[in-house]
């Protein structure tokens, strides 16, 4: 019962977070470059396929669209562009580390 009563207050919140942020950049719509990639994700070139695995996991927990049912819309879209440019890293710098 109580969390039926917060989340109005919850859902005011987000969206004053939201309006405090302003517009999401611009770079999240364009194509994520290597060296970005590497910098998303938060490993070296050359790390090993588990290292890939533990950052992605890492960084798309936070971002995951479906977690956090209570967001604000606005804040449900940046998180969905930010899934798809770690899921574009992810793909990109998987492609590149060599299997062991």
């Amino acid at each position: 019962m109580r969390l039926i009563r917060q989340r109005p207050r919850t859902e005011q919140r987000a969206r004053e977070r939201t309006a405090r942020a302003g517009q999401p950049p611009a770079e999240l719509s364009r194509p994520v470059t290597v060296g970005e990639a590497f910098e998303l994700l938060g490993v070296a070139q050359g790390c090993t396929p588990d290292e890939l695995s533990n950052a992605y996991h890492r960084k798309m927990s936070p971002w995951h669209p479906d977690k956090p049912e209570i967001m604000a819309q606005e804040l449900k879209d940046y998180a969905t562009r930010q899934t798809a440019r770690i899921n574009e890293a992810y793909q990109m710098v998987k492609s590149t580390t060599v299997q062991r």
